[in-house]
């Protein structure tokens, strides 16, 4: 899991998407606690947030897909898990 929250925390894209922003909260921020989450602003206005569980050896990922269309934004929700999966099997 740290192997993978390191490797996010040094993403400068998924695949083809840019990120343009990037919010650790393992840092501490606008007063809240530290955490181990990272929440990742794709050029698109998409966001991921990845965290490891609380409590199981695993990492949950949430996904916020910002797009014109309902058809588009379940496209480009299909690609971003493809990517992420790409990811925690360390393939990228």
């Amino acid at each position: 899991m740290n192997r993978i929250m390191d490797q996010i925390r040094n993403f400068n894209h998924l695949g083809d998407d840019v990120i343009s922003q990037k919010i650790d909260y393992h840092l501490g921020i606008d007063g809240l606690p530290k955490s181990n989450v990272v929440k990742l602003v794709l050029d698109t206005g998409s966001t991921i947030i990845v965290r490891p569980s609380g409590t199981e050896p695993k990492i949950k990922i949430y996904l916020s897909i910002q797009e014109k269309d309902k058809e588009t934004a379940f496209l480009t929700e299909k690609r971003l898990v493809q990517e992420l999966n790409q990811v925690m099997k360390g393939k990228q």
